[in-house]
């Protein structure tokens, strides 16, 4: 799910073939979670884990819940914070109102859950994460300095003067800069967690987690763009939904002032979900460099694709040099419109030049 492993393009196996998705469910269904009798999580096409409605039953009918996940089985960024020893040093000295790090703490809680192995509450949902997706191949490309990983993927190489090269880039080195800030500040961090491990709970964060609506009490869908009073949080088993354009799935969280009864649920879309048909979510209107950074996948045919296009003008009709002035922005503010409105044509047709050669 989320991710190439993560939320997106296919989960991949954390374990050999049955490993602990079974156990997952059950763990829900014990912890008072709701998951229908026919779902099942198994690999995809191309061997990636997904939920699938299984073969031979009857549909699961619009409108119908798939899974509801209670309130305590809910890694809410704010619990994280509370229950995270792993890197309070660094957390306690980072300013309160700052949201730089939250994704890292929710991955250094990750990381804490990890090493209590199976005396951890939350055992039976860290080992389902995948273990090593492939979208984790483009970040430790961007970071190690290794030969080996340098032949599985070049990021200087494959993906130079790309817009997703740059994304990659920039999102690895904001991993790298936590991870030397969390070894400088906290040694048990620094005793227990090396880069590599610390790189991929950083992904695992980035490419499951939800932003939920936490504070009013009104429900809110995945087909919602508000991202005022939202909460990070890590949801199991819904994070392993894959991404489709042609989603057949919708997430709500549902309040309640009580706690016992608030919960996360996902539902199947208008049409319903028919017998051995995947089960899919959709993770946004986003182009191909954050897909592929942030969750590990691009998609074949994205209406929202984008590339960046550097265009060097000259400025004819206005006479640069004779204007005392330190840049092109400052210069054109005093140029007159007549100047103005011929820069401005030449940029049109210098763009429309450029339009056709792609």
């Amino acid at each position: 799910a989320r991710a190439c492993g993560g939320r997106g393009m296919g989960s991949w196996p954390s374990k050999a073939a049955g490993h602990s998705d079974s156990t997952l469910i059950l763990w829900i269904r014990s912890c008072g979670g709701w998951v229908h009798s026919n779902i099942e999580i198994r690999e995809g096409d191309k061997g990636e884990r997904a939920v699938f409605i299984r073969e031979g039953v009857g549909p699961i009918r619009a409108g119908s819940d798939l899974f509801r996940i209670p309130l305590n089985l809910l890694l809410t960024l704010e619990r994280a914070k509370r229950e995270t020893s792993l890197g309070s040093q660094f957390f306690k000295s980072l300013n309160a109102k700052s949201h730089a790090q939250d994704h890292t703490i929710l991955a250094c809680w990750i990381l804490q859950e990890r090493l209590q192995g199976k005396k951890s509450f939350w055992h039976p949902y860290i080992s389902s994460l995948p273990k090593n997706p492939p979208g984790l191949s483009l970040l430790h490309g961007a970071l190690t300095q290794d030969d080996d990983a340098k032949r599985r993927i070049n990021i200087d190489d494959e993906l130079r003067g790309t817009l997703a090269g740059k994304e990659v880039k920039a999102f690895a080195e904001i991993i790298h800069d936590d991870f030397k800030s969390l070894c400088s500040e906290d040694e048990i961090f620094k005793q227990n967690i090396n880069l590599k491990d610390f790189v991929w709970a950083r992904f695992m964060v980035s490419s499951r987690v939800f932003r939920l609506d936490w504070e009013s009490m009104a429900a809110v869908s995945s087909s919602s763009n508000e991202e005022g009073a939202t909460m990070l949080t890590m949801v199991p088993l819904a994070d392993m939904l894959n991404h489709s354009e042609d989603h057949n799935c919708d997430w709500r969280f549902m309040k309640s002032r009580l706690a016992k009864t608030a919960h996360f649920r996902m539902t199947a879309r208008e049409g319903g979900i028919g017998s051995g048909v995947e089960a899919c979510d959709t993770y946004g209107k986003k182009p191909n460099h954050i897909f592929l950074a942030h969750y590990g996948f691009a998609l074949p045919k994205n209406r929202r694709d984008m590339a960046e296009i550097v265009i060097h003008l000259s400025q004819d009709g206005v006479d640069m040099k004779t204007r005392n002035c330190e840049n092109k922005e400052s210069c054109l503010a005093t140029t007159t419109k007549k100047e103005n409105n011929k820069f401005y044509d030449n940029l049109r047709k210098r763009m429309m030049h450029h339009k056709r050669g792609i």
